[in-house]
């Protein structure tokens, strides 16, 4: 299915989740819009989402994914793909700082309920400007480009103990 045709392209997953009846889900696999204090930049034109620090992106990850936790059947993976966020504070190079989100979603996803499983790294190969090298504040001036994507991997554990019904025969 092309994500244009998904229910969650246009509307608040926060909110449609909520609509899906309890362990209804099998899979799911998302990349969660990233993080940027930075009112203009491209996250903040092209979507609605905002926020204004980082606790409050927590929040709403949070609430989205408590309801990810109940609309997903026991003993069903839950994967998240996200990228070491880059973001301004301010207009200047040096205030500029990268958030490890990784580890943020690996604690909130685990606190909510799910069990960590493992963890992909991918190095998408992304380079620093090469004009920022010639400048006379080369090492001091210079923030890598964002270049690694995480691919988390989470089961549901919910009730250890009911075995798991066969897909087949059920």
């Amino acid at each position: 299915m092309m994500i244009e045709n998904s229910r969650f392209f246009t509307e608040d997953p926060a909110d449609k989740l909520s609509d899906l009846d309890e362990g209804s889900i099998d899979l799911v696999v998302t990349a969660p819009p990233s993080y940027s204090e930075d009112r203009y930049s491209k996250e903040y034109l092209d979507h609605s989402y905002c926020w204004d620090s980082l606790s409050d992106y927590l929040e709403y990850m949070e609430r989205v994914f408590t309801e990810v936790y109940r609309v997903l059947k026991n003993q069903h993976y839950c994967i998240i793909t996200v990228g070491d966020t880059n973001t301004f504070y301010g207009k200047r190079q040096w205030e500029k700082k990268t958030y490890p989100l990784a580890a943020h979603f690996i604690n909130l996803l685990e606190w909510i309920g799910f069990t960590y499983v493992s963890e992909y790294t991918l190095d998408k190969g992304g380079k620093a400007l090469t004009d920022k090298c010639r400048s006379a504040y080369y090492p001091f001036m210079l923030s890598p480009v964002s270049s690694n994507e995480h691919v988390l991997i989470f089961v549901k554990k919910g009730d250890i103990d009911k075995p798991v019904p066969c897909p087949r025969c059920g």
